[in-house]
């Protein structure tokens, strides 16, 4: 069964707040995960304490800050497979201290992926007063999907290479490949921002493993 994207949801930029909520349609589907990428302004120790569906915890896979040398801006990427209810709750992201930076969360439900909480691959970027930032990575399946995060401190994120926005504001964006990334090997990810210190976080979501043949025998006891 191939990836496909469901169901996009973005909570926008809020001020002070210890928790945003978003309600969302994780659907019915089979083989379906929830793929988030969450945004704490502030600083300057990491906060997000985590994120919610319905309860249920996802799994933290990958962080970076956009601050040169401090933990401040931290652009964040959350995965859940196992345990992901149907139909429409909350997605919750939480942070330790509350002021006027704020937070944001966007993301999407794919069908067809391995539900296991760990991505095939993940990576991240960051750098001061850029408008590319890329790395590539290197898939051991194929037909992955990549399932992306920008963030910048000052314009707009645009996408790139196997980064195509579905979801966010001016200052961050989701996006993903919009399709397979074929065969497995090394995959670049790439995204261009007009300006600012920016973070580039992706992580490839595999597909579901095929299902087991039948033999076609059939035996009479």
């Amino acid at each position: 069964m191939a990836i496909a994207r469901l169901s996009a949801t973005t909570q926008t930029y809020t001020d002070s707040v210890y928790t945003l909520t978003v309600s969302h349609d994780a659907g019915t589907a089979a083989n379906r995960v929830l793929a988030m990428g969450a945004w704490d302004q502030g600083g300057p120790t990491y906060r997000i304490t985590g994120l919610t569906f319905n309860a249920e915890s996802a799994t933290s896979i990958v962080h970076n800050f956009d601050h040169a040398t401090l933990e401040y801006g931290c652009n964040e990427l959350f995965l859940l497979g196992v345990g992901l209810d149907t139909g429409i709750h909350d997605i919750v992201l939480t942070r330790s201290s509350n002021d006027a930076n704020g937070m944001t969360i966007e993301g999407a439900v794919y069908a067809g992926a391995n539900q296991s909480n760990s991505p095939n691959v993940f990576s991240s970027a960051k750098g001061t007063s850029v408008t590319s930032l890329t790395f590539d990575y290197t898939t051991t399946v194929d037909a992955c999907w990549a399932f992306s995060n920008g963030r910048t401190t000052g314009g707009s994120v645009t996408g790139g290479t196997n980064f195509t926005v579905f979801s966010g504001g001016s200052g961050g964006r989701a996006g993903d490949s919009n399709a397979s990334l074929g065969s497995a090997g090394s995959k670049t990810i790439q995204c261009s921002y007009t300006s600012g210190n920016c973070t580039l976080t992706s992580m490839a979501l595999a597909p579901a493993p095929a299902a087991a043949a039948s033999t076609g025998f059939f035996f009479n006891v």
